[in-house]
C-alpha cells in the first residue's frame, strides 16, 4: 500500500507517516525505492494510534514497540520492564485526573463567585444630605413621607413640597414623582452593545484617565460636595471611588435611571466611603445652589448617545454657584467633527464657566464605531478640560 492510500486510511498526513516511518514505528517494505506500508504496516499503525490516546508519548510508544519486536510473549523476566512504563503512566493519569478535578472545583467556584451577587447593606438616600436638597420650583424644604429606612439611609419613600412638587425614592435614588413604568425599562445608553469593542487599552486608559482626575479630585474640600454629572461605571473604571473619605458628600446625577442603578448596585459591592447621593435627573435638580465642585463625564457626547431631547448641563446650569470648579472629560472627535466639543463648552460659558486649563489624554481607537447610528466617527479623543466660574 502506497503511503497515500494508507495515509487516508488513518485519516492522517503523509508527513506523519514519514515521521513514524523515520522512528521505526512503522517498518514497511521497500518496493523498489518507495515503500510499502503491509499488513503488519496496519497493525503497528492501530497499535500506535491506540497508545497515543492513551496518552502515550512518541519515546515512550517507541520503547513498547522495540519491546513487543523484541519479545513474542512477556514472561516474568520481562515482564517487569512493561510494568515499569504501564504503572508509570497509570500514575501520571491519576495524577493529572486529581489535578483536573481540583480545576473543575476551583472553576465551579469560580462561577459561584462571579455570578452570585455580592450581599451587602443597600445604599439608601442618606439623611445627611437632606438639608442639601431645596425645590427647584420655590426653593422651600422637602417633607419626607413614608421613609423606609435602613440605618441612616432612606431607602424608599417620598419628598414633597408645600408646592405641589414631589419626588420619589426609588432603591435609594430620587426620581421625579411624574414617572411611568416605561422609565425603568431599558434606555438608549443600556441598548448599546460595547462589551466586544472595550479592550484592555481602553481599560488602561481609562485608569489612567482616573489617575489624572483624582490627581486634582484630592485637592478639594470633599465634605463641601461633589457633583458627578452623567454619572454611570466609568467612575469605577476609572477608580474614582478609591479616593472617597468618610466624611465626604458625593453626588450621582444622570438622566438615565439603568444607569445610575448599576453604579449603584456596584458601589454597594465596593463598601465606598463617604455619602452618596443618587439623582435621576428630570427637567430640574433638587439641590442647593452652594456645592462647590463637579466632574462632568462626557458629557459632550452623553445626551447624543442616549437621544436626550434636553442637554443634561442645562438640568444643573441652575445650581452651579461662582466660584465652582468643573473637571470635564471631553470624548471629543475634533479631528472629524469640531463643532461637537466646541457647542458643549459654549454651554459652559454661557454660565459663566472660563477654561483655565487642558490636556490630551490620549485616543480611544475604535469605540466610536459603537455609536455608529448617531456618530460619524471612529476614534474618540480623550481631552481633560478645568474649568471655573
Amino acid at each position: 500500500m502506497k503511503i497515500g492510500e494508507f495515509a487516508q486510511k488513518f485519516d492522517t498526513k503523509k508527513s506523519t507517516i514519514r515521521f513514524y516511518t523515520e522512528k521505526h514505528l512503522l517498518l514497511p517494505k521497500l518496493n523498489g525505492t518507495y515503500p510499502d506500508y503491509d499488513e503488519q504496516c496496519l497493525v503497528d499503525m492501530e497499535h500506535i494510534q491506540l497508545l497515543k490516546n492513551m496518552g502515550f508519548s512518541i519515546d515512550e510508544i517507541l520503547k513498547l514497540k522495540s519491546k513487543e519486536r523484541l519479545f513474542v510473549t512477556y514472561t516474568p523476566p520481562h515482564r517487569s520492564h512493561l510494568d515499569e512504563i504501564l504503572e508509570k503512566k497509570i500514575e501520571e493519569h491519576r495524577i493529572e485526573i486529581h489535578l483536573r478535578k481540583k480545576m473543575i472545583n476551583e472553576i465551579a467556584a469560580y462561577k459561584s463567585k462571579m455570578i452570585q451577587e455580592k450581599q451587602m447593606p443597600e445604599i439608601g438616600f442618606p439623611f445627611e444630605a437632606l438639608p442639601l436638597l431645596e425645590c427647584p420650583k420655590c426653593h422651600r424644604a422637602f417633607t419626607v413621607n413614608n421613609a423606609s429606612i435602613q440605618g441612616t439611609q432612606i431607602v424608599s419613600g417620598s419628598l414633597s413640597c408645600s408646592c405641589g412638587l414631589s419626588y420619589q425614592i426609588i432603591d435609594g435614588i430620587l426620581v421625579q414623582t411624574q414617572i411611568t413604568d416605561s422609565f425603568f425599562e431599558s434606555r438608549p445608553l443600556e441598548e448599546l452593545d460595547i462589551s466586544n469593542l472595550i479592550t484592555n487599552e481602553h481599560m488602561a486608559q481609562m485608569k489612567n484617565c482616573g489617575t489624572e482626575l483624582s490627581s486634582i479630585i484630592k485637592t478639594w474640600d470633599h465634605k463641601k460636595g461633589i457633583i458627578f454629572l452623567n454619572a454611570d461605571t466609568d467612575i469605577l473604571m476609572m477608580q474614582l471611588n478609591e479616593i472617597f473619605v468618610e466624611d465626604g458628600l458625593y453626588i450621582f446625577c444622570s438622566s438615565e435611571y439603568t444607569s445610575l442603578n448599576l453604579l449603584r448596585r456596584k458601589m454597594s459591592t465596593k463598601d465606598c466611603k463617604g455619602n452618596l447621593v443618587f439623582l435621576c435627573l428630570g427637567d430640574d435638580i433638587p439641590l442647593i445652589d452652594s456645592i462647590p465642585y463637579m466632574v462632568d463625564i462626557a458629557g459632550n457626547v452623553f445626551d447624543t448617545i442616549t437621544g436626550s431631547p434636553v442637554n443634561t448641563f442645562t438640568k444643573v446650569k441652575r445650581i452651579l454657584p461662582q466660584g465652582m470648579t468643573c473637571l470635564l472629560l471631553g470624548l471629543d472627535p475634533f479631528l472629524t467633527d469640531p463643532s461637537n466639543m466646541q457647542a458643549y463648552l459654549n454651554l459652559y460659558d454661557s454660565a459663566g464657566f472660563y477654561i483655565s486649563s487642558s490636556k490630551d489624554l490620549g485616543i480611544m481607537k475604535a469605540l466610536g464605531s459603537a455609536f455608529s447610528e448617531r456618530f460619524d466617527y471612529h476614534d474618540l479623543f480623550l481631552r481633560l478640560y478645568q474649568l471655573n466660574k
